[in-house]
């Protein structure tokens, strides 16, 4: 039975055999043609390319010494350049022909590449991961921009672009560690854990859909589970018997609600298209509702101390709450001066200078993306503004007023 809450609709499109187990699969151009190719790697050392009727475009003897494979336009002397890099630590970047046009010798054997407009200049980067768990860019003529040392194994990276609100322009990369941790790593070397997947992943690649960031993570289990920023699990399906690579294709038009999934499982090679519903889904994992409202500021007071001591080993911090008839003009104007300049509004912030507890402003922000007032996206305790912020601003401050209103009532 169909779940009626589903975030998206995942469709077979075709799947096709090879001889041996198939360990690369990148939805990228490689035929000419302006619709992508699906291109499957396997230890048969048998290369094969499908456009998306399952037509066979292109094959080829492909050494098992590769590690990974894509295309691109790198030299911008070509539209379409294939790029490789194997376990001799070389990343190298050929003409359709085959034809070298450069290659590099790096610090460690590939385990993984990837092409992206990282800078946001429109022009193509190359980011590999390293066996020595270390993510390396390559500019366009294979000079080394960017360094990067995850300290642990690094089992796949996907990179994603800025959203369409966001005011800064360059591409982030989500990097699936060993541990099960994802993180966000910026080209400036800053980075941050999003979240931790306790069924650790084999593969990875990141989504835009409606201007918001998803992942989709494949296990060894077959499961494909597709991921907001806040590691909530929207939609998970059985899709094989062992996941090693899956790869994602976006048509360059906005809004994205489709998405072409090409995925590898055991010594098969398939297409799915991702569609999103039009209705957003709740998260499949259990998130706790707003709590009703209380009268009492001490109780507040008390959740928020009793946080504070799970996050302090249990050494108390005085915590002082305004009481809500007492809050004044320089309280909210201090509150929406920060939410102007950070262009974000921290919970425990908004706790303290509003006097509503963290559920209960959450609940509002709710409310108002789900009214078509705002948007934005949480990440933490911090939700991230994406519209216009003055708007925001208002409609906060009157959903405010209309809660105290009816708080008062209580």
């Amino acid at each position: 039975m169909e779940n009626p809450n589903k975030a998206v609709k995942i469709e077979k499109v075709w799947g096709r055999n090879f001889k041996k187990n198939v360990y690369i699969c990148a939805i990228c151009h490689l035929s000419g043609s302006s619709a992508p190719d699906i291109i499957g790697c396997a230890f048969s050392a048998e290369m094969k390319a499908f456009n998306l009727k399952g037509n066979e475009v292109f094959s080829s003897d492909f050494s098992p010494d590769i590690t990974s494979f894509r295309t691109g336009a790198i030299s911008e002397i070509n539209k379409i350049e294939l790029v490789s890099g194997d376990l001799d630590g070389y990343i190298r970047v050929m003409d359709r022909k085959g034809e070298s046009i450069w290659f590099t010798k790096l610090e460690a054997p590939v385990t993984c590449i990837k092409i992206g407009d990282i800078h946001g200049d429109g022009k193509s980067a190359i980011i590999a991961g390293l066996e020595n768990h270390k993510l390396i860019g390559l500019d366009s003529k294979g000079a080394v921009f960017f360094k990067f040392d995850a300290n642990e194994p690094i089992l796949d990276f996907a990179i994603f672009p800025p959203l369409v609100h966001s005011s800064d322009f360059h591409s982030k990369i989500a990097v699936l560690l060993k541990s099960g941790n994802v993180m966000e790593v910026n080209i400036d070397g800053k980075s941050q854990v999003l979240f931790q997947i306790e069924d650790v992943p084999s593969c990875m690649t990141a989504i835009d859909l409606s201007n918001k960031p998803y992942f989709i993570t494949g296990n060894k289990q077959g499961f494909l589970e597709i991921l907001d920023r806040d590691g909530e699990i929207i939609e998970k399906q059985k899709m094989g018997t062992s996941l090693k690579c899956v790869d994602s294709y976006q048509y360059p038009q906005k809004p994205r609600n489709e998405v072409l999934l090409g995925i590898a499982s055991e010594d098969v090679i398939y297409l799915f298209k991702l569609t999103k519903m039009k209705e957003e889904a709740k998260p499949l994992v259990k998130i706790i509702p707003p709590q009703p409202k209380s009268d009492s500021t001490i109780s507040q007071k008390e959740t928020i101390q009793e946080e504070l001591k799970q996050k302090t080993n249990n050494v108390e911090i005085p915590v002082l709450i305004p009481s809500r008839d007492k809050i004044t003009f320089d309280q909210k104007t201090r509150l929406f001066g920060m939410i102007k300049v950070e262009k974000r509004i921290k919970l425990t912030e908004a706790n303290q200078y509003l006097g509503m507890n963290k559920n209960d402003i959450k609940g509002l922000i709710y409310d108002l993306v789900g009214e078509g007032k705002i948007d934005g996206e949480f990440q933490g305790e911090d939700f991230i503004i994406s519209s216009d912020v003055n708007d925001f601003i208002e409609a906060l401050d009157a959903s405010f007023e209309d809660w105290k209103k009816k708080d008062s009532k209580i």
